[in-house]
């Protein structure tokens, strides 16, 4: 059975998943296989149902066995819903609880004056917008789509952004939410909420550094990251479970840094 949200008093069995309003995730138990997560642990038959609790928090039991995946403080009255952005969100039907506060991600033009935008991870570039064609910027192709004008202006200390859309029955707003994703969403009114028109970054290799240094992204490879010619990962058991930060290491030292060696002659 497919469902697009957990409410309390449903649950989900290994025979059932949580979909997406869009169909691009799912969330389910599954079969574990040589190198999967949990393999130190697993659930070991199809007893197991992941579900809201009575506190409104998200659990797995299994048997008498009670395993608390979130702590929060609710009434009970919450839902979980699973969003096309790969996101798991856990929502208080009562209050909303919603964080107004800042948070890591943020969205500035190039403070050097070029004709594009970043999004920014503290004070690191995660993403560029490329720079502005004339009709769109480089990495948005359709961004002008969906009843959307667009017009950008800019000079040696200022730069204007602008956009309207061309029907008025339309209602578009940008996002960039907690998935560190620039999102255009358009007010459906039949089915009465937000649908996904684009996100940005699209794709992971378009993150700046997402595999570390001395690496490459390459998007249709499995995995993404790989290590350049004569260089391994910095950690292999981080590069393993998906901590990619620290990037790669030269596996055999350059000779010019070794004391023993008066030159680095057979570098190359």
């Amino acid at each position: 059975m497919k469902i697009q949200w957990l409410t309390p008093g449903q649950s989900i069995t290994a025979s059932d998943t949580i979909v997406s309003a869009g169909n691009v995730f799912k969330l389910g138990f599954f079969s574990h296989w040589n190198g999967s997560s949990n393999r130190n642990y697993p659930l070991t038959d199809s007893s197991a149902a992941f579900s809201i609790s009575d506190d409104g928090n998200l659990a797995i039991l299994k048997g008498k066995i009670f395993y608390m995946l979130t702590n929060i403080s609710s009434n009970g009255n919450t839902s979980a819903t699973l969003l096309d952005s790969r996101n798991l969100v856990l929502r208080d039907k009562t209050s909303g609880r919603e964080d107004h506060g800042p948070g890591v991600f943020s969205l500035e033009f190039d403070p050097q004056g070029m004709p594009q935008f970043f999004i920014l991870k503290g004070s690191q570039k995660y993403w560029t917008s490329g720079v502005w064609t004339g009709q769109s910027y480089r990495m948005i192709p359709d961004m002008r789509a969906r009843n959307i004008h667009i017009t950008y202006v800019f000079g040696p200390w200022w730069s204007n952004f602008t956009y309207f859309v061309t029907d008025a029955s339309v209602t578009n707003i940008f996002v960039l939410d907690v998935s560190e994703k620039l999102q255009l969403l358009s007010w459906s009114k039949t089915t009465h909420q937000w649908d996904l028109f684009w996100s940005q970054p699209s794709q992971q290799c378009r993150v700046y550094a997402y595999c570390g240094a001395f690496s490459i992204c390459i998007q249709k490879a499995l995995p993404f990251c790989q290590c350049l010619s004569s260089f391994e990962p910095h950690s292999v058991r981080n590069w393993n479970a998906g901590d990619l930060s620290r990037g790669c290491v030269r596996k055999a030292p350059l000779q010019c840094v070794i004391d023993s060696h008066a030159n680095g002659h057979s570098d190359q």
